[in-house]
């Protein structure tokens, strides 16, 4: 079934840009709030 394929590629593509977007709104609140990466708690 080439649907389900597909469906599965384009969850797991829209789930790493979801990552993405999380990964650089906390990167931007780190900067605002004056931190670095370096001094995350990651």
């Amino acid at each position: 079934n080439g649907y389900a394929v597909r469906n599965k590629r384009e969850n797991r593509s829209s789930r790493a840009v979801n990552y993405d977007w999380q990964n650089s709104a906390r990167l931007i609140k780190q900067r605002a709030t004056g931190k670095t990466a370096l001094g995350s708690e990651e």
